[in-house]
């Protein structure tokens, strides 16, 4: 169906592909996986065409069309109003449609057959892609995904992080793609919405490629799993957990193999020790040093390494930390809550549940001081330090700076040696350290504010 063919792609100093090679086969539910900054995001927007790799192909048959939801939903932050957004799927045949009223106008003046052609052209587009009920199927699909009538006319940028998912899924189901590419779709939802999703893409007919790092998630929905590893892509058959029996087995298969083959090394390097001066024994030494020169060394696969730290002992605050009497808030169009009354005491550890779009995300900008209550009383401990991981990384990073001076603005007194370290820590070595804040993946980037967080002190 899809093939990618010896593909090469560098960003900066770091080789994401080197002559990596995949076949995606029509109906397979493929869950691609990789560590941090492997390359699994760009690979989909290979896929789709946002990106061309340096070197390679990727083969895509005509009439296969591809539908892809970004890991970051950039796009989705406008002030078009959730219909506008949907129906810009259809842009082409609304400018058909202004088209054929402006060649009406211009037929009832001066009736031409040139005109006429132009006009039967249009209307067979119109007709053939259905152009009549592009509204209708719009309002079909939106109803469909838990959208009230209500709501359509809402911008798209008062809808929260899950919301605006469905937002894109709406996009992609009305083009009816023939291969789905979703980047990490279950980032941000509630258990309802997470429900929905894995129907719907039970339901879904075509084939699909997915990143997420929900490994239950993966072993309910996939029949593929595709690793990206050294610039390459591997694929196995099974789930996520089919994916890491292989995978184990593999290791310790290959564990196996090294080991004898240091031992055959080490026999070779004593035989040759032992009768290098021999005259007798001189063909066969040198035999055994030409084999040594050209044997390919075993080598076992390395497993993804793991970020090691804790956050230090904060100072003591006051308590209750965070105390909020009937808080009110309003975006403007109806109020988010209207009675919020709760305490947080010192040294406990609380979740804060809910379905998507009731404001969880707002109040906890309320209690981070980063939103002012519209009404009502929000009482914080004195003393009080506090680090706030928000649901869009972005949002806390400036995609202007490099790694290593995003987190040095948070700790300017300490010196450079002792940031890096720290970055080692967090996976970022070598130049990674120099990397641009703008091009860091969703994982790399919920580092960096980790470890802002960790030095913080909060």
């Amino acid at each position: 169906m899809v093939h990618l063919s010896q593909i090469k792609l560098q960003f900066g100093h770091q080789m994401l592909f080197d002559g990596a090679s995949w076949s995606i086969y029509a109906g397979q539910r493929i869950g691609l996986v990789g560590p941090n900054g492997s390359g699994k995001s760009t690979i989909l927007r290979m896929l789709c065409g946002e990106i061309t790799p340096d070197e390679g192909h990727v083969i895509i048959p005509q009439g296969v069309t591809t539908g892809y939801l970004p890991q970051h939903m950039d796009d989705f932050n406008t002030d078009q109003t959730l219909m506008d957004e949907v129906m810009n799927v259809f842009a082409h045949l609304i400018e058909a449609e202004k088209e054929m009223r402006r060649l009406e106008q211009e037929i009832s003046e001066n009736h031409t057959p040139e005109l006429m052609k132009r006009y039967d052209r249009l209307q067979e587009l119109f007709a053939r892609e259905d152009g009549y009920t592009m509204e209708a199927r719009a309002r079909t699909v939106l109803s469909g995904l838990g959208f009230r009538d209500e709501q359509l006319s809402q911008s798209v940028r008062s809808f929260s992080g899950g919301w605006r998912m469905r937002i894109a899924l709406a996009r992609l189901l009305l083009i009816h793609p023939a291969l789905l590419l979703l980047d990490e779709p279950t980032n941000h939802l509630d258990m309802e919405t997470l429900i929905w999703l894995e129907k719907f893409i039970a339901d879904y007919n075509g084939t699909l490629v997915i990143v997420s790092h929900d490994r239950y998630f993966l072993d309910r929905i996939t029949d593929h799993i595709a690793e990206i590893y050294d610039g390459k892509v591997r694929v196995y058959s099974g789930n996520y957990s089919d994916y890491e029996e292989a995978r184990a087995q593999r290791l310790m298969q290959q564990e196996a193999e090294q080991k004898n083959q240091e031992r055959r090394i080490d026999q070779i390097e004593r035989f040759i020790e032992r009768f290098r001066y021999k005259a007798s024994k001189a063909k066969q030494v040198q035999s055994r040093i030409k084999y040594l020169e050209k044997i390919q060394r075993t080598e076992v696969e390395k497993l993804g390494k793991s970020i090691g730290f804790q956050f230090p002992v904060p100072p003591r605050s006051g308590d209750p930390v965070v105390a909020f009497e009937h808080v009110m808030f309003d975006y403007g169009k109806g109020p988010v809550f209207t009675d919020a009354t709760f305490q947080i005491r010192r040294g406990k550890k609380v979740a804060l549940l809910g379905p998507n779009g009731v404001g969880k995300s707002t109040l906890m900008k309320i209690i981070s001081q980063e939103l002012e209550p519209g009404s009502g009383k929000a009482r914080w401990g004195y003393n009080l330090e506090m680090a706030y991981f928000a649901q869009h990384q972005l949002d806390q990073l400036n995609p202007g700076l490099n790694v290593l001076d995003e987190v040095w603005s948070q700790s300017p007194g300490i010196t450079q040696s002792a940031v890096r370290s720290l970055l080692g820590q967090f996976l970022f070595s070598g130049d990674d350290v120099f990397k641009p804040v703008s091009v860091l993946s969703g994982g790399e980037k919920s580092r960096v504010v980790l470890l802002k967080m960790m030095l913080k002190n909060a």
